[in-house]
């Protein structure tokens, strides 16, 4: 739970100030969300209307920056992948087809024993990745063309971590989420 508020805390695109619209937010051409199904595929008028569905997923574009840094530039985050199943039964969950093409890294998956993602592999669009039954996981985009001065180095610990690296904030997290101390994860608003 530590390592989600501290994720929280350290990425902006999960503290937006206003409601999502579901429209194009980047000069890249992603929306500031994008709803996808199991298939990989953005969600349509007929999939929302499936009484039977139990599993959905989303994108959110860290490009759809509506904060800006203390120089007037606007803050871009990485994007991230929702995935949440809620069937009883695991099913394939397809990694989306986006411009531009991102590589996936999983963060948290809630079936493992710790709630963390364990092995750091890297998955591409059109693989599928397999979510468990009743189950949610969290990804990072990965793919090298990250905003300059947000993302971490391929291979370095910030980047196997999913860490804001900007110079504005605090560069160093642990490695180890349950060593945080609660002035490390608690916000001005508690959360």
């Amino acid at each position: 739970m530590r390592y989600l508020v501290r994720l929280r805390r350290q990425h902006r695109v999960f503290s937006r100030p206003r409601f999502f619209r579901g429209e194009v937010a980047s000069e890249a051409g992603l929306k500031d969300i994008t709803w996808v199904t199991p298939a990989g595929v953005e969600t349509t008028a007929e999939d929302w209307a499936n009484s039977h569905a139990s599993s959905l997923g989303y994108v959110l574009c860290g490009a759809a920056g509506e904060f800006f840094t203390r120089g007037g530039q606007r803050d871009i985050d990485e994007s991230f992948l929702v995935m949440m199943n809620t069937y009883h039964g695991d099913l394939d969950f397809h990694f989306p087809q986006l411009a531009p093409p991102m590589i996936w890294e999983a963060l948290v998956d809630t079936a493992e024993a710790t709630g963390l993602a364990q092995d750091g592999r890297q998955w591409a669009a059109g693989e599928a990745y397999r979510l468990r039954a009743h189950s949610f996981a969290l990804f990072v985009n990965r793919a090298p063309e990250s905003p300059p001065g947000r993302a971490a180095e391929p291979g370095s610990a910030e980047s196997s971590a999913g860490i804001d690296t900007g110079a504005e904030s605090e560069p160093a997290r642990p490695d180890d989420p349950e060593s945080l101390e609660p002035e490390d994860y608690l916000g001005h608003d508690g959360f």
